[in-house]
């Protein structure tokens, strides 16, 4: 998915922790099967415009309206094992 459709007002549009509940890495990994149902996109977290952060990926969901988050390269692989480029 293009960086550039990772807003600000997309990012405040909702919250890993109201899919999921807390968002620590045990947490996320266990919940990766609804992560998964829910994810829509993804791209390199450094390449964002808004709110970049070296070495996550930045993921895009679809609950009742699109939002997004970063995961931790290690969070990510471990929700999407079968996706080998990380660059989307």
């Amino acid at each position: 998915m293009p960086a550039i459709r990772f807003s600000f007002d997309l990012w405040r549009a909702g919250s890993l922790t109201e899919l999921i509940g807390y968002t620590r890495e045990g947490t996320i990994i266990a919940n990766r099967d609804k992560i998964r149902k829910y994810a829509i996109g993804f791209c390199d977290g450094y390449k964002l415009s808004v709110r970049p952060k070296k070495n996550t990926v930045a993921v895009m969901f679809y609950t009742n309206e699109h939002w997004w988050t970063h995961l931790t390269i290690k969070e990510f692989q471990t929700c999407f094992q079968d996706i080998k480029n990380l660059n989307g």
